[in-house]
């Protein structure tokens, strides 16, 4: 596979693999239905959590609940594919960096959103840009956003038994995914690979330019090489979280897992934007769509020629499937 370095597994045994997950589907088909993104729903929805308190810091008093409003992104009516099944759509959960803002993965929400997924970004209470009193010292509560990840999937699968709710219906936690920016990267890391956090239910996880090294020292727990597939996503330009940093953690993490550097990308653009996606995003959002195809929506056929794909670019591609 020319580019590739993919180990544990021949390009042979990827197309078999491919077919063979390509063949398991119940849905409308190899080719996905879609929705154009314009035409998927985004609203945000303000779920408490009655059982967790939010811990006071400098500027905020602190509250005996968390308050955690959640932007969700879904497709109008339930595409056709294997995306989104009789138990419902795969549900994606997007976790925002330090000082981050929801509204920054619009675009790559409606990319997922538009192919069934539905789609959720929870703003952290004291992380997020509109902390009360910043997010600058709000950083402690990283301990607290693993819960606060699992309380969203509890939430849109309550909303999913609701009649009343549009989400009625929509939503399979059975099938589900987590990518994690930045500071979001080490809140997935502790949600999926720490004794103390880690839900079940994820089923893949996407890292992009993930701040493990912060995670051991947060939750005074080992990060286990054992856990879900895992997508490593690094900007070559990235001077926040370096490539190499993303890369040794790979190299800990179990089969199957990717790793992906976009030699163009900063720590934001790969991710993030205020307007216009670049090709960072771009890219970003094609691999996404094709690793959370193979582990959410049994759709293998993509995820070997994106990688390939990338490759001949010139980025770097690794893979252990």
């Amino acid at each position: 596979m020319a580019g590739v370095r993919l180990l544990g597994v021949t390009l042979l045994a990827a197309t078999l693999l491919a077919a063979t997950l390509l063949g398991c589907g119940d849905g409308g088909g190899s080719t996905p239905a879609s929705v154009a993104p314009e035409a998927v729903v985004a609203e945000e929805r303000v779920l408490v959590d009655p059982t967790r308190g939010t811990p006071a810091k400098p500027g905020f008093d602190g509250a005996s609940d968390r308050t955690i409003v959640t932007r969700v992104w879904y497709a109008p009516e339930a595409p056709r594919n294997d995306v989104c099944r009789r138990t419902g759509c795969a549900l994606v959960v997007l976790a925002h960096g330090f000082g981050g803002s929801t509204m920054r993965f619009d675009v790559y929400a409606r990319a997922l959103a538009r192919l069934g997924y539905v789609v959720a970004a929870p703003r952290f209470p004291l992380t997020t840009e509109a902390a009360p009193g910043g997010h600058l010292s709000g950083i402690g509560d990283l301990a607290s956003q693993p819960g606060d990840v699992s309380f969203v999937i509890d939430a849109l699968a309550a909303a999913a038994r609701d009649p009343a709710d549009p989400l009625h219906g929509r939503v399979d936690t059975d099938r589900v995914g987590l990518m994690g920016h930045s500071l979001g990267g080490a809140t997935a890391i502790a949600a999926t690979r720490l004794g103390c956090c880690s839900d079940p239910r994820i089923d893949a996880v996407i890292l992009v330019a993930a701040a493990d090294f912060i995670v051991e020292g947060f939750f005074a727990d080992e990060i286990r090489a054992a856990g879900p597939p895992t997508l490593s996503l690094t900007g070559g330009r990235d001077g926040v979280v370096p490539s190499t940093s993303v890369r040794a953690l790979h190299d800990r993490l179990d089969p199957p897992r990717v790793y992906v550097q976009l030699a163009g990308a900063n720590h934001v653009d790969l991710i993030e934007t205020y307007g216009e996606p670049g090709p960072p995003l771009l890219a970003s959002e094609e691999i996404s769509v094709a690793f959370l195809g193979t582990y959410l929506a049994r759709d293998g056929g993509a995820l070997v020629p994106a990688l390939e794909a990338l490759a001949e670019q010139g980025e770097d591609v690794a893979a252990d499937l």
